[in-house]
């Protein structure tokens, strides 16, 4: 468990870095992808003698002609998904859902790729933060917010996510009478809450 020491800063700026870092990856998935096949395309085309293309037949021509055809709306394909996930990035699920475990404890359930928190679920976590801290009295409390990473095949970009919900979470306690040293931030294991995987957990203990 963090001291809470690195949270006592403004958490916007990483907030942007994380954002700006996934979206990065991404793009540069893309272009390392177009560029290995161009140099591919490149090769062929060099290995084969244009007087020699009489010896294919039509279809081999044809099946060429093809390949190389998905090839180009692969790139295409990929550089949409990038768009596509900063779309999804940049903006929160209507469909977020919250429970409260117990007097001290709530989870939100996220969208898949969703990062930041929806209207509704803003205000029910403000809600639980000034019912639990009006009355236990806020020095006499400390919060664990926690995000399991998903079982993403890139784990950087997994962990990344997890961070990003949960700097998103603990910006509503910054204007609260908690102090930011009794915030604290674990990225836990893939783990699932009422079969979902896409949480984030808010539990005050008591000092």
């Amino acid at each position: 468990m963090s001291d809470g020491t690195d949270l006592e800063s403004n958490s916007w700026p990483g907030f942007v870095d994380i954002l700006s870092a996934a979206i990065m990856m991404f793009v540069f998935f893309v272009l390392v992808t177009a560029v290995a096949l161009f140099f591919h395309v490149i090769i062929f085309t060099s290995k084969v003698d244009p007087v020699s293309l009489s010896e294919f037949t039509p279809e081999q021509i044809s099946s060429m002609q093809s390949e190389n055809e998905q090839l180009k709306q692969r790139v295409a394909g990929l550089a949409a998904k990038v768009l596509e996930s900063e779309a999804e990035f940049s903006q929160s699920d209507s469909d977020q859902t919250w429970e409260q475990e117990n007097d001290l404890s709530m989870v939100v359930f996220f969208g898949k790729d969703d990062i930041t928190l929806s209207t509704n679920v803003d205000e029910a976590i403000r809600a639980f933060r000034d019912d639990v801290i009006d009355r236990y009295g806020a020095s006499n409390l400390a919060l664990t917010i926690s995000s399991p990473r998903s079982k993403s095949a890139i784990e950087t970009i997994a962990k990344k996510i997890a961070v990003a919900r949960i700097f998103n979470s603990r910006n509503l306690f910054l204007d609260s009478d908690l102090p930011t040293a009794s915030i604290y931030m674990n990225v836990d294991p893939p783990t699932k809450i009422n079969d979902e995987a896409d949480w984030v957990r808010l539990k005050f203990t008591r000092r």
